[in-house]
């Protein structure tokens, strides 16, 4: 099971907060993206699936519109955010939509999945431990990403879209 599918299987069995959210994601070329620069939102978003060996999710047709859109956008959070896929880019990406109040479980489900993955990988405590901090720092001071347009935006250059969601772009490599 790649790791991407835990946020579908946790999605299944916790309580959807409350919020406002933008139109359920369309399906993406990735082709098309590829060919795009990789400072735009749509280069970085196809490199990093590229990278990570990961491919987007296809949204399913039935589903809270919350569900679907949270699911659909998740890769597109780590390369808003500059967080990686390991355990501890995981968290930092979960710690960011708890910050913006959007993750399922909230406070509960990050201070589980902060002891689990460093009992898993406690070589990656400090990692892990740090990015939850820097994650909900960033949530916190951040625009909504789960409401804004990306689909939108993914040939503007991501510094531009960091910038317009209000998420720092220095030390951006460090969070990985």
């Amino acid at each position: 099971m790649n790791l991407g599918d835990l946020v579908i299987l946790k999605l299944a069995v916790l309580p959807r907060p409350q919020c406002e959210i933008g139109p359920v994601f369309p399906h993406l070329d990735v082709a098309r993206l590829r060919k795009l620069p990789k400072k735009t939102l749509g280069g970085a978003y196809a490199e990093f699936l590229d990278e990570h060996r990961i491919r987007p999710l296809e949204p399913a047709r039935k589903g809270s519109a919350y569900a679907l859109r949270f699911t659909a956008t998740h890769d597109l959070h780590h390369v808003v955010t500059g967080f990686d896929t390991t355990l501890a880019g995981e968290i930092g990406v979960l710690a960011f939509n708890v910050g913006q109040g959007t993750a399922p479980a909230g406070m509960r489900l990050l201070a589980f999945a902060k002891t689990l993955y460093s009992i898993v990988t406690p070589w990656n405590a400090r990692r892990i431990f740090r990015n939850a901090r820097v994650g909900l720092e960033l949530g916190r001071a951040a625009k909504k990403v789960l409401s804004a347009p990306l689909e939108t935006w993914l040939e503007d250059s991501l510094r531009d879209v960091r910038a317009r969601l209000e998420i720092p772009t220095s030390g951006q490599k460090r969070l990985s």
